[in-house]
């Protein structure tokens, strides 16, 4: 901390914030510029107060242990206070349209019991680079109701390839997925028979997707078996 009426430069890497504002739900920081450091790339940071000449006082982002990536939410948003925020941010950052919003997300031990035949890891975790922010996560309703009543039906396991993705995740090399992924909404999910993501034939594919097809109501989205190369079937609620 300098010493009253110091005018002591922050170091060239520091960024003050114009302001701070307190809220009941959490705190918005807004900085002197939009952009993020090296592109939107993470980066470590702590909060060290600097004196200016104005008497008035400023927060800097400094140094800290470990990489968070800087929290630059549009005005009038409010942050989360944990990987939720960096998540928000992402929808921000890809100019995707109904970003969500902190109460949409869910945090659960990997093992939990989300419904029936679905535990928390198999709709929200496990999906390469899918979903970096584990364990939060975004799943609708009509997702967990759609899958439930296709497993119900089928009378057999389903595995998940891949459940809800955050917007980088879902553009990251190992993904590639639809700008538009309805996974980025926590609508859909992509299914095999068997553990080893394999079907022993299209018909075997068939099956699946019609009892998904039969639900109430039916998927918004239900792929065929020459859609991906890998054969997984997508469906969205």
């Amino acid at each position: 901390m300098g010493e009253p009426g110091s005018q002591k430069e922050p170091r060239a890497d520091f960024r003050p914030i114009k302001s701070i504002r307190v809220l009941f739900f959490g705190i918005i920081l807004d900085s002197s510029d939009s952009g993020t450091k090296g592109g939107g790339a993470s980066y470590p940071f702590t909060f060290q107060f600097s004196s200016l000449p104005s008497g008035t006082w400023s927060v800097i982002i400094a140094s800290w242990q470990g990489a968070v990536r800087r929290q630059n939410l549009p005005r009038g948003i409010i942050a989360c206070n944990d990987d939720r925020t960096m998540i928000i941010q992402e929808y921000y950052n890809r100019g995707l349209n109904n970003p969500p919003v902190c109460a949409n997300f869910e945090s659960h031990a990997n093992n939990y019991a989300y419904s029936n035949h679905f535990e928390w890891h198999e709709l929200n975790g496990e999906f390469a680079d899918g979903n970096p922010h584990d364990p939060f996560g975004w799943i609708t309703t009509g997702l967990i109701d759609g899958l439930e009543a296709t497993r119900t039906s089928y009378g057999a396991a389903i595995y998940l390839s891949s459940g809800y993705r955050c917007p980088d995740g879902n553009a990251s090399p190992t993904i590639n997925g639809a700008v538009n992924s309805l996974h980025m909404r926590g609508r859909a999910a992509d299914m095999y028979r068997n553990a080893n993501h394999t079907w022993a034939n299209e018909a075997e594919f068939n099956l699946l997707k019609a009892e998904a097809d039969a639900t109430n109501p039916a998927p918004t989205e239900s792929l065929g078996y020459n859609t991906y190369a890998n054969h997984h079937y997508h469906a969205a609620w």
